[in-house]
């Protein structure tokens, strides 16, 4: 889990504590003053069990997140602040009909799932969902995970509200923008929330770890902004060890193999980084 900061200065791990120290001299060369410290160190949800966001990403970040303790610098964790703001003061105009900030849960194959809704309006059936962007989509549809991000807050509230519309709120520091989102049916979103579901509970049960989610051309992007891509490099490389020392031991048997193996697994390890532009 997140535990403190790396320094921007000094390139050093600190506790939350320590940097927020750091912070009220006044005399810190980072961009961030105390309060702001303050602020995403509370944005930080170490929580436990398996989220609806959880199930969107590279399930095997959400494993290692899980189970390492890890430091982030504070400019990645600037999105999740800013988020909150918008949350807050969004949180602020709710009424008598509206269902603010509610966690609602549900088990699927004796797996619970959990999901924390921004706005729920009872009277007409709808979820909305805020996101914070840089600029608005320039087209007429949410993003595909924010879709089946809002499908999943429906099935988990539906028993208790039935809801037909799911609306997404896009705001930038210039505008808003509301997409609605297409309604899966139930069904389909059981189906969907399965198996990423079934990965993470083995995961979190069995030490299985899931394999990377950031290999495909679409979610190749997720590997600039995970936290523990260091853990995850590593673990990739001994997994590549153990499966290029299983596949040349039937090859060659045990003579030579370690110096066949480490040659392997730094030509594959120096495509992978080319590949990721690493280097």
């Amino acid at each position: 889990m997140l535990i403190g900061v790396k320094c921007s200065e000094s390139e050093e791990n600190k506790s939350f504590s320590e940097c927020h120290q750091c912070a009220l001299t006044g005399k810190n060369k980072c961009n961030f003053n105390d309060t702001m410290i303050l602020g995403m160190e509370r944005a930080v949800q170490n929580r436990t069990g398996i989220s609806a966001t959880n199930l969107l990403g590279c399930l095997r970040s959400v494993y290692l997140q899980r189970i390492y303790d890890y430091y982030s610098p504070l400019e990645n964790l600037w999105w999740s602040f800013r988020g909150q703001m918008f949350h807050l003061i969004a949180e602020k105009g709710k009424n008598k009909d509206t269902i603010v900030e509610v966690r609602f849960e549900k088990k699927i194959n004796g797996v619970l799932i959990t999901g924390q809704i921004d706005v729920l309006r009872p009277l007409i059936k709808r979820i909305e969902d805020y996101k914070t962007v840089a600029e608005v989509p320039a087209y007429n549809y949410p993003f595909k995970k924010h879709t089946a991000q809002v499908n999943i807050y429906r099935y988990l509230c539906y028993d208790k509200y039935p809801t037909d519309e799911l609306a997404i709120y896009y705001m930038s520091m210039k505008s808003v923008k509301r997409l609605f989102a297409k309604v899966w049916s139930l069904e389909e979103t059981e189906n969907y929330i399965k198996k990423p579901l079934e990965i993470l509970n083995n995961a979190f049960s069995n030490g299985i770890v899931p394999e990377m989610g950031c290999l495909d051309v679409e979610n190749s992007w997720q590997r600039s902004y995970c936290p523990v891509v260091d853990v995850c490099e590593k673990l990739r490389e001994k997994e590549l060890t153990e499966k290029i020392t299983k596949e040349l031991m039937l090859k060659i048997g045990t003579k030579s193999l370690n110096k066949e193996v480490n040659k392997v697994v730094k030509e594959e390890s120096e495509k992978f980084n080319k590949d990721f532009k690493l280097e």
